[in-house]
């Protein structure tokens, strides 16, 4: 399946590493980031920098801000979708390992019965999706969408899940963990019943982008160290798993 990874870019030198590290990410974006005290980026975040001895506070930006956040002298790190380009920011940046996935897809009824095997398929489609998703997505994307019969992007994710149910648009642009906690809470419909996830169909029609990027050659290593400890100990799955 073709998935879109996430970015952790980080902007100091180690040399000037503390004891705890400054990270941006997302103001609101469950089942990632909820109420900005837990979710399962923050959960795997801290377990992460945990085995480097290293405690791990938060900043909240909305999505369309973490680019330019990249430059705050009191942000040493940013979380952001692996599609976004960061040769304009001026950083020199060390790929690294990917902390997650995302798992983004074009999403439908199974009733609707759509065959969407590209982003060529969206043409003719009433589209939903997320607040600066022409920008993430990509030229392709964006390109693609000018074909959809109508189009709309909403900062607020649960909205775009309580549109497809009324039924105002007939394909969701999103993440598939987002959708599904979204989904989940919203109220019993004409499409959404005991089953619900029998109604649903999943189109992977984006390519895979995964560049994870830091700033210090150093720091990434103790990044892709934590990682890996917490995938061999049983974190990593744990933090998964709950959520």
């Amino acid at each position: 399946m073709n998935k879109f990874f996430i970015v952790l870019a980080l902007l100091f030198s180690v040399e000037t590493l503390a004891k705890d590290i400054t990270i941006g990410v997302n103001v609101n974006l469950p089942p990632y980031v909820i109420d900005k005290t837990k979710g399962i980026e923050l959960d795997l975040l801290k377990a992460v920098f945990a085995t480097q001895q290293l405690d791990v506070k938060f900043k909240f930006f909305r999505n369309t801000q973490l680019i330019k956040a990249l430059k705050k002298d009191d942000i040493e790190a940013v979380l952001i979708n692996g599609s976004v380009k960061l040769g304009d920011n001026d950083m020199t940046v060390y790929q690294s390992d990917a902390l997650l996935a995302f798992l983004n897809s074009a999403i439908a009824f199974k009733a609707s019965n759509f065959k969407m095997e590209s982003l060529k398929d969206l043409a003719r489609k009433r589209i939903v999706s997320f607040n600066g998703a022409t920008e993430i997505l990509g030229t392709d994307y964006s390109d693609a969408v000018k074909t959809a019969a109508a189009y709309v992007e909403h900062t607020n994710q649960s909205m775009q899940v309580k549109l497809f149910l009324g039924e105002r648009y007939n394909v969701v642009i999103s993440d598939q963990r987002i959708f599904n906690y979204w989904f989940k809470r919203a109220p019993l419909t004409k499409h959404k019943t005991a089953n619900d996830s029998k109604s649903i169909e999943y189109f992977p029609v984006f390519a895979a982008e995964p560049r994870n990027n830091f700033k210090d050659d150093k720091l990434r290593k103790l990044f892709n160290k934590g990682l890996k400890l917490i995938k061999a100990n049983g974190v990593y799955s744990e933090i998964m798993e709950r959520y």
